[in-house]
């Protein structure tokens, strides 16, 4: 199985950051010592050669390939006619065997990172299975006690009287332009799309969730949401905040989710919101790295202080973060014209992607104090955001219930693309758990699968030995 996020191997780290930034500044000391004792010397190359090794090692193939061109250029060719025939050769064989070493370990870096996300992807299938037993022998238990009625129609809430109440059949434009609201139980999830797009990218999870007689609510935000006027991100939290707090007076539990820049949303209102009974996580982005993102992002944000960000739009291209190709094929004819699609707008403004980005850093900068019972679904394969975003969260996060989920057969939007049926089906299941466990005053939905019951456990045991590490 091939996998484009391989060249996103680098976790985030600081400590990374300085241990290279460090090698560099000490191979230029190094290199410039060598050049005042002996004028012309292409040795003097060598230390950077040996610091572009280093910082392979430390964050990657990009940089260490431009330290490994400076030793080339300024630290020692434009002297080579100067140069003895001797150092000449010492030189080159250093920039020959640091070329060769930095490859190797970019190839060995890249493969382990595969055979992490690999194992990832076998463990959560893995658990799912056993959670499905689980779920057999319990249905087996109580195959003789009586089933609970039917629950009763509810009227809409009197705050949600301009949202559409939808049925299986409603059109999607309905989807496209209105908050939507699916009235079932006591128990309400707010969902939040994706940055400038509607409610219909969670169209088929809305629908799954209130179909196990969940309460849905999509709120299109104002200057969030696409055909609004655009708001900054305090406005977004504001809003968001808003829609918890009117639903939170209302249902018993409240979970709160999304997808892309909605759970990134999801992420920021759970660190202020902390008595929400669960947090779904969909692609959540907490850095544009994934493999389709272009190299020159980071100048398109630059343009954000210039005029051009009243007049320039990033516009969405293949494959966009879908990996099925029919309903790819669908959202490019709509991208050709200018319409809303499944993944939301045809392009985005500047002031939406730097807002977007101050959200990043504000929901990242507070994983910490999030101690929500937490599930993350990610696929190894994300072309908008890499797994380590997802992992990021899972390594940080203080929730003491934590769930994670990958796929490899699917690139950004999960809610749409190949594996869909097994996000809902896998949201639904934990948000009815952690209900269930709350129900019970804390107490773990029952387990009646042995197997799934010594995979829990070595779960919890692998997560205190990992925080006593950290």
């Amino acid at each position: 199985m091939k996998i484009q996020n391989l060249r996103s191997w680098v976790p985030y780290s600081q400590k990374r950051r300085l241990a290279a930034l460090t090698a560099l500044l000490v191979a230029a000391a190094a290199s410039a010592a060598i050049y005042l004792l002996s004028p012309g010397s292409v040795i003097s190359a060598t230390p950077l050669f040996a610091a572009a090794v280093v910082i392979e090692c430390a964050v990657g193939l990009a940089p260490a390939l431009w330290t490994f061109t400076l030793a080339l250029g300024i630290g020692g060719m434009l002297v080579v006619p100067r140069s003895h025939s001797s150092e000449l050769f010492v030189t080159l064989g250093a920039g020959i065997v640091a070329l060769a070493l930095i490859l190797l370990i970019e190839a060995l870096q890249r493969a382990r990172y595969g055979v992490r996300l690999v194992g990832s992807v076998a463990r959560s299938r893995y658990e799912i299975l056993l959670r499905q037993d689980n779920a057999r022998s319990l249905a087996h238990r109580a195959a003789g006690e009586t089933l609970r009625s039917e629950r009763e129609a509810t009227l809409p809430d009197p705050e949600y009287a301009s949202s559409a109440q939808l049925s299986a059949g409603a059109s999607s434009d309905d989807w496209r332009r209105c908050s939507i609201h699916l009235p079932g139980d006591e128990h309400a999830v707010l969902l939040f799309h994706g940055m400038s797009s509607s409610p219909l990218e969670l169209r088929y999870l809305a629908r799954f969730l209130n179909d196990k007689g969940f309460t849905v609510r999509i709120p299109m935000l104002n200057g969030y949401s696409v055909d609004s006027s655009e708001g900054n991100m305090e406005e977004w939290i504001e809003a968001a905040l808003r829609e918890f707090d009117l639903l939170a007076a209302r249902y018993r539990h409240v979970s709160i989710g999304g997808l892309s820049m909605g759970a990134t949303l999801a992420l920021r209102i759970a660190q202020d919101r902390p008595r929400a009974r669960s947090l779904a996580l969909l692609s959540v982005s907490l850095a544009f790295d994934g493999w389709a993102i272009p190299w020159y992002l980071d100048l398109i944000n630059l343009m954000y202080y210039t005029p051009l960000r009243r007049h320039y739009r990033y516009r969405e291209s293949a494959p966009f973060g879908l990996r099925n190709e029919a309903l790819r094929a669908k959202v490019a004819r709509a991208v050709e014209r200018d319409a809303l699609s499944e993944i939301g707008p045809p392009s985005l403004s500047l002031t939406a992607i730097h807002e977007g980005g101050r959200l990043m850093s504000s929901a990242a900068a507070g994983i910490e104090a999030v101690s929500t019972a937490t599930l993350v679904v990610q696929a190894i394969d994300d072309d908008t955001t890499s797994p380590h975003n997802a992992l990021r969260v899972l390594e940080r996060i203080s929730a003491a219930t934590t769930r994670a989920v990958w796929l490899d057969d699917s690139y950004h939007i999960v809610t749409s693309d190949n594996e869909r049926e097994l996000v809902a089906l896998e949201t639904a299941a934990f948000l009815r758990e952690m209900e269930t466990s709350a129900v019970a005053s804390g107490v773990a939905c029952p387990i009646a699968s042995k197997a799934l019951a010594r995979w829990n456990r070595r779960n919890l045991d692998a997560r205190a030995g990992s925080r006593q590490a950290a």
